[in-house]
């Protein structure tokens, strides 16, 4: 699948989030590590990016 998305922008989504909602825990710079893209996951109708 086609995504508007790239790992960098997902990892700068995910670190403003992280920011803003004063999560715990680190993001690293390991971008195919920590960073996924499914276009399935679970029960989720649609695609998904974990980090």
């Amino acid at each position: 699948m086609d995504t508007n998305l790239t790992l960098g922008i997902a990892l700068s989504i995910a670190r403003e989030y992280k920011n803003k909602y004063e999560l715990s825990g680190e993001i690293l710079d390991n971008l195919e590590r920590d960073i996924k893209f499914y276009s399935q996951f679970d029960s989720i109708n649609g695609s998904v990016w974990l980090v």
